[in-house]
């Protein structure tokens, strides 16, 4: 009987966290206009951010988990979504969805507490979560003794793409003095520590043990057939088997002493 087609949801973790990001600011740009963004999906910087993080409030600590899902326009979202879904299906099914989440739950804390005690502006987006799973992927081909020439483009690929996403936002110029530079650093703050908060994600993924599979194993009495079976079928098999059986059908004739 041929088997019915489903559709198998193997990345629970991954999926909805890339819908998530798409959801999130289409409910956002069409129903909220950007409140959601402002009040809830972005945290807070330190004391030289507008805002700056406040210590005494509880919604701020909350912030610093949520503003994963934050995304000012489409392209981000997109981007972000994308790279959820190529990057994440692999790692959730080697580590498990529980462990998976955690790990991305590690970096957006981290990214978040960072960001409020030194960045001097906020944060919100997923890039530290995908910077934790592209470092996952390259610590798995490490494990190997060896580096991807794809990995490497991927990474350069996505931190030049947020380099550039702040650096053409702003009025950031470089100039021979070097000021255009530090402000440049400056305004990029945030990429960097969500670089960090990737590296901390990634870093705990990898000091736990990825999701052990128990291999099939055969039956005791399957495996000893498959050992015998060979030498059951060849010429000294059959002979032995020949002596065996009439060794069996001998008769032992003995006295009886009255």
């Amino acid at each position: 009987m041929a088997k019915k087609f489903k559709i198998d949801n193997d990345s629970p973790v991954t999926v909805c966290l890339a819908l998530l990001l798409l959801l999130a600011f289409a409910l956002d740009s069409f129903a909220l206009n950007g409140k959601l963004l402002a009040s809830i999906l972005t945290c807070p910087g330190g004391k030289l951010s507008s805002p700056s993080f406040n210590f005494s409030s509880g919604a701020d600590y909350i912030k610093l988990l949520l503003h994963v899902f934050g995304s000012s326009s489409w392209t981000p979202a997109f981007v972000n979504s994308l790279f959820v879904l190529l990057l994440g299906p692999e790692l959730e099914e080697r580590y498990g969805s529980p462990v998976f989440a955690l790990m991305l739950a590690v970096s957006s804390l981290v990214t978040g507490v960072l960001n409020a005690c030194l960045s001097p502006s906020p944060v919100f987006g997923a890039s530290c979560a995908i910077f934790t799973m592209i470092f996952l992927t390259g610590m798995t081909d490490l494990a190997k003794k060896r580096i991807r020439i794809s990995w490497i483009l991927v990474f350069s690929f996505y931190i030049i793409y947020q380099l550039y996403s702040v650096y053409s936002g702003s009025d950031v110029r470089l100039s021979s003095s070097g000021n255009g530079f530090l402000l440049f650093m400056k305004k990029n703050a945030v990429t960097f520590i969500s670089l960090a908060g990737g590296i901390c994600g990634s870093l705990f993924g990898f000091l736990v043990s990825p999701k052990k599979r128990a291999a099939p194993r055969k039956n005791f009495d399957d495996t000893e057939f498959e050992a015998e079976s060979p030498k059951k079928h060849s010429l000294l098999g059959k002979a032995e088997k020949a002596r065996k059986s009439s060794a069996g059908d001998e008769t032992v004739i003995g006295t009886i002493s009255l």
